[in-house]
């Protein structure tokens, strides 16, 4: 794919910040939707080209019901065109939830003194591995908190102890990772060992609402440190990246501008995007104690999601996250493979833990056509409820 990055406010430059929230704001406030604007955005997204930041706005300040169901019809249109019905799945597997930061909404919080704190062994990784390729799982992505124990050596320890694990005829063909950012060299030591996409999430990409999230005096407290990670694993030769954020921070309109203008500064200085988008959503729960000003409803989220085609070669990621406070002990860990496709296919992953009672699904929408986004809802002591993983187009697929 040829790549065509605009020009922003802030120049692109490697390993410099590049976000200009009043750029992203302008377009927002200043950009209308018209019918005639939104049927050439959707043709240039069917021809599967990325939209630019004011197309992008475009979209998502769309209102009117009958434009943004065309908009949805573009979406399940992309994805029929591309990807027909093929399911992609993977299994999230957490290795270890120790961090030492302080992030307002997680669970993983120093703070929480009532999380009990865990790291697989070597024996029980090997378990879990097993017991996800006996389930038919080829695809994982290991998850790791911000800790000391979780060196870039550790890191390509267990990616290395998950690829050599086989059982009967499984064997887990790719190994991504949601961990930390790191410096070039722990980037370079973590690709030596085999993995596939390396994920991080920024969260929120407005500075003032990150440092409200982020006590300054931890490591996930420095914004551009963190804004910056994907620009040192493409130096350190990983150009499998993933990008984040989490609804219910802060406007999700600006979110979705801000992911895109990401997209755009890993072109114009990488000439390549990033592999997946991923927009998990946060819920209310005990212990949970946020402002609710931004929270995501269910015909938002969906609407959101059906807007993120601004970035056709992309996968799209959804997830509802929820804060738990109770003590949790050992997860299990079940696959459900949806019936309908999102506007790409959707995989859903649930998690349940052995001390609370079974999960329950549930779809945004009583009878899902196909297009539709699902959701997923459990009790559970990890970040990540369920994962909808959606497929744009066949490049860069995991195999």
């Amino acid at each position: 794919m040829q790549f065509h990055p605009e020009k922003c406010r802030i120049p692109d430059e490697p390993n410099r910040p590049f976000i200009s929230s009043e750029e992203i704001w302008d377009y927002i406030n200043n950009t209308k939707s018209t019918p005639e604007r939104v049927h050439e955005i959707i043709q240039k997204s069917l021809d599967k080209n990325r939209l630019t930041m004011e197309e992008t706005a475009v979209l998502v300040n769309t209102t009117d019901p009958a434009l943004v169901e065309e908009i949805k019809e573009g979406a399940r249109e992309l994805k029929r065109r591309i990807y027909g019905n093929r399911i992609v799945l993977f299994a999230p597997l957490y290795v270890g939830n120790y961090c030492v930061n302080n992030c307002v909404y997680c669970g993983f919080r120093s703070s929480n003194k009532e999380q009990v704190r865990t790291t697989l062994t070597d024996e029980e990784l090997i378990r879990n591995v097993e017991a996800l390729e006996d389930d038919g799982q080829k695809r994982l992505i290991l998850v790791y908190g911000e800790s000391p124990k979780y060196s870039p050596e550790y890191i390509a320890h267990t990616v290395k102890v998950t690829y050599a694990t086989k059982k009967g005829k499984g064997s887990i063909r790719r190994v991504n990772i949601n961990a930390a950012p790191l410096d070039v060299e722990g980037f370079r030591v973590v690709k030596e060992a085999g993995i596939g996409t390396y994920q991080i999430f920024q969260e929120t990409y407005c500075p003032e609402i990150y440092n409200e999230y982020h006590p300054i005096n931890t490591k996930k407290g420095d914004y551009n440190y963190r804004l910056t990670a994907m620009d040192r694993a493409q130096e350190a030769g990983i150009d499998d990246n993933g990008l984040g954020i989490l609804f219910g921070l802060y406007d999700w309109r600006y979110e979705v501008l801000a992911m895109i203008r990401h997209t755009n500064h890993l072109e114009a200085c990488f000439n390549v995007g990033p592999h997946t988008i991923s927009f998990p959503r946060i819920k209310d729960a005990s212990g949970l104690n946020i402002d609710k000003k931004y929270f995501v409803d269910d015909d938002t989220f969906e609407t959101a999601s059906r807007k993120s085609t601004a970035a056709p070669t992309c996968r799209l990621a959804t997830t509802n996250t929820t804060t738990r406070k109770r003590k949790r002990t050992a997860t299990s860990r079940r696959t459900k493979t949806c019936t309908a496709s999102s506007s790409r296919s959707v995989t859903i992953v649930l998690w349940a833990t052995s001390s609370t009672s079974s999960s329950t699904t549930t779809s945004s929408r009583a009878s899902a056509p196909p297009a539709t986004v699902w959701v997923a809802r459990a009790n559970t002591s990890w970040n990540s409820v369920c994962r909808a993983s959606s497929s744009a187009t066949a490049p860069r697929m995991p195999s």
